[in-house]
């Protein structure tokens, strides 16, 4: 019995901003109502990027999974310490699978 291309399990995070007294936002990551997801990691590529005089190295991967409703661009996937930033989503026409084009970020 094979274990199937959706073998990777994800921790999913959204982006709460709470206002503070002094009119600041305080950002937080927070689980989403099914905190997890399963899913494919494929065609992970490297590039380096100057900005400003600056080298930013960005790994981007596109993770393959079934489709939810709750998953959109900003979205945080966490896998064995490294976290992907979902850029866009790109839903399947059979909507049975789901393409999420993803950046890393660095982990805290």
């Amino acid at each position: 019995m094979r274990a199937g291309p959706l073998r990777h399990l994800f921790k999913v995070t959204f982006r709460h901003e709470e206002r503070n007294k002094s009119g600041g936002a305080v950002v937080t990551w927070l689980p989403a109502a099914r905190p997890e997801m399963w899913g494919e990691v494929r065609t992970p590529t490297g590039r380096i990027t100057a900005v400003a005089e600056k080298l930013n190295a960005v790994v981007t991967a596109e993770i393959i999974g079934r489709p939810r409703p709750d998953i959109a661009a900003g979205t945080r996937l966490t896998r064995r310490g490294v976290t992907y930033q979902v850029e866009a989503v790109l839903p399947d026409n059979e909507n049975s699978l789901m393409r999420l084009l993803c950046s890393s970020v660095p982990n805290p």
